[in-house]
C-alpha cells in the first residue's frame, strides 16, 4: 500500500513538472510571437514615417513655401503617415511620422536640393563678357565655364605658368549665376521672434570660451557678434548674428553660421559636412574670410542684400593654405588662394597685389572638383524648382504605454 502511495506521489510530481515545464514553453512562445510581432510594427512604423516624409516633399513641389502639419493618412497593413514641415536656418526640416499599432516612428531630415548646372563645373563665373587668366602653379580638375572672352594661361610677376587644367573648356555668353531666394532664411527668423522655445536668442554680443561640447541641434541668436574661442564642438548647430561671427582655432562641428555682417573662420578651426557659411551685407571692410589652415566641409555663401561698391580688396577671401571641401558660391568679388575640392561658382573673381588690381585671375590655386563630397545638396534657395533631397536624415522609433500588439 505505501509502495501504491508513493508510486502516485511520484506520477502526481511528474505531470506537475511536465505541466510547469509546458506552461513555460507557451509563454516563451507567446512572448517570442509578441517580440516579432513588435519588431515587425517597429520596421513598418519606420516606413510609414518616411512615407510621412515623401509626403511633406510632395507638399513642398506643390508650395515651396509650405510650413505646417500634414494630417495623417492611412496606409496599408493598418500603418498611418503624418508630417510636419518648418523652416530651419536656410533648409527646411521635416518631421515624417509613422504608426502601426503601438509602434510609433519618426525620420527627421534637412531638406536641400541637388546642385544645379553651375555647380557641375569645377569653376563657373557668372559674366557672359568674362574671361579667365591662370597664373603660377594653379591647377583645376573639371570643367570650367566662363563668358566669351575665354580661358589664358599667362605669366605673372614675371613668373611663367606651371600649373594644369585637366577637363573641359566652354567659353559661352549664357553663364549667370543661379539666384538666390531668402524665403526660407526669412521665415525661420521671422518664426524665431514670435517663439521662445527655438534656442537661445539675446541682445548684443555672446563670447564662448573655454571647452564646452554643445548639444546636437543647439541654435544661438545673437543682435551683434558672436565669439567662439575656446574649444566648442557639436554638429548641427544653428549660429545666427546681426554683425558678425568668429569661429576660433579650435572650434570643430557642423552646422549653418549665418551672418548679415562679417564672418571669419580662424586658422585650425574645422567646419565638418554638412556645414553651411553664409554671410549677407558683406563689404570690403567686412570680409568673409576663411584662413589659412582652417578647413570647410560645406558650402560657402556670400549673397549681399545690396551691390558691393568696387575696391581694392575682395569681400570673399580663401587664403593661401586654407581648404575647402564642397563649394563656394559669391555674388561679389572672390579672392581663392586656398584650395577647394569642388565648385567654384561667382560672378567674379579678384585680388590686389598694389598697386593693380587684377580681375577674373587664379594665382597659385587649386580647384578639384572630383574631389567634392557625394552626394552634395544645397540650401533650396539657390534652385528655383527645388529637389527637396535630405541633406540629414535620422531615424526614431519607440513604443507607446500599455503596450499590446
Amino acid at each position: 500500500m505505501d509502495e501504491d502511495g508513493s508510486a502516485l506521489i511520484a506520477v502526481l510530481v511528474v505531470i506537475l513538472l511536465f505541466t510547469l515545464l509546458m506552461g513555460s514553453i507557451l509563454a516563451i512562445d507567446r512572448l517570442g510571437a509578441r517580440l516579432v510581432l513588435g519588431d515587425v510594427h517597429a520596421r513598418e512604423a519606420l516606413l510609414a514615417a518616411e512615407g510621412g516624409l515623401e509626403l511633406a516633399r510632395a507638399r513642398l513641389r506643390d508650395d515651396s513655401a509650405f510650413q505646417g502639419d500634414i494630417r495623417a493618412i492611412q496606409l496599408g497593413n493598418g500603418s498611418r503617415a503624418s508630417a510636419t514641415v518648418s523652416a530651419h536656418g536656410a533648409y527646411m526640416r521635416v518631421v515624417g511620422r509613422g504608426q502601426v499599432g503601438r509602434r510609433t516612428a519618426e525620420v527627421h531630415a534637412l531638406l536641400g536640393t541637388e546642385p544645379s548646372a553651375p555647380f557641375q563645373a569645377a569653376l563657373w563665373i557668372g559674366d557672359p563678357h568674362s574671361g579667365i587668366n591662370v597664373g603660377g602653379t594653379t591647377r583645376i580638375t573639371g570643367r570650367v565655364v566662363v563668358g566669351r572672352a575665354g580661358y589664358e594661361e599667362s605669366r605673372f610677376n614675371r613668373r611663367g605658368f606651371t600649373g594644369a587644367h585637366t577637363g573641359e573648356f566652354v567659353a559661352s555668353d549664357s553663364t549667370r549665376l543661379p539666384e538666390w531666394s531668402s524665403g526660407i532664411l526669412d521665415a525661420w527668423r521671422a518664426g524665431r521672434e514670435h517663439s521662445d522655445k527655438q534656442g537661445t536668442a539675446m541682445e548684443g554680443s555672446l563670447r564662448l570660451d573655454g571647452e564646452r561640447h554643445l548639444p546636437t541641434g543647439t541654435v544661438i541668436s545673437v543682435s551683434d557678434t558672436l565669439f567662439l574661442d575656446g574649444r566648442i564642438t557639436g554638429n548641427e548647430l544653428i549660429f545666427d548674428a546681426g554683425e558678425g561671427i568668429v569661429l576660433g582655432p579650435e572650434f570643430s562641428g557642423s552646422g549653418q553660421f549665418i551672418s548679415d555682417g562679417f564672418i571669419l573662420v580662424m586658422g585650425g578651426a574645422r567646419l565638418i559636412y554638412p556645414s553651411l557659411v553664409l554671410a549677407a551685407n558683406l563689404r570690403n571692410d567686412r570680409p568673409l574670410t576663411i584662413h589659412s589652415g582652417a578647413r570647410v566641409e560645406g558650402l560657402i555663401m556670400a549673397v549681399p542684400r545690396e551691390p558691393v561698391a568696387p575696391g581694392r580688396g575682395s569681400p570673399v577671401v580663401l587664403e593661401a593654405g586654407a581648404t575647402i571641401v564642397g563649394g563656394i558660391y559669391s555674388q561679389v568679388p572672390l579672392d581663392v588662394s586656398g584650395r577647394v575640392e569642388g565648385s567654384v561658382v561667382t560672378g567674379q573673381l579678384q585680388f590686389y597685389v598694389s598697386p593693380t588690381v587684377y580681375v577674373n585671375w587664379l594665382v597659385d590655386a587649386e580647384i578639384d572638383y572630383d574631389r567634392r563630397p557625394h552626394p552634395f545638396i544645397l540650401p533650396p534657395g539657390l534652385n528655383t524648382q527645388p529637389s527637396w533631397t535630405p541633406v540629414t536624415r535620422e531615424r526614431r522609433t519607440r513604443r507607446l504605454p500599455a503596450y499590446s500588439e
